[in-house]
């Protein structure tokens, strides 16, 4: 995940159990890495607008590397 958001030029920071997009406001995969579960994403911003940018540059990311989402 991490490489595919990097390659589509989106600033990540890649922790133990996440992956976080830094170009977002507050946009996560969480619960990466051991046997966790399947992954979550978390994802919010102080406005609508800034929500359904920030949800549709990722969604844009992931559609193009033909990931269901």
């Amino acid at each position: 995940m991490a490489s595919i958001l990097r390659e589509a030029g989106l600033n990540i920071h890649v922790g133990r159990y996440s992956i976080r997009v830094e170009d977002c406001d507050n946009f996560a995969f969480q619960a990466y890495g051991g046997d966790l579960g399947d992954p979550q994403i978390e994802a919010d911003a102080d406005t609508e607008e800034n929500m359904l940018r920030d949800a549709k540059q990722v969604s844009d990311v992931l559609g193009n590397a033909y990931l269901r989402h």
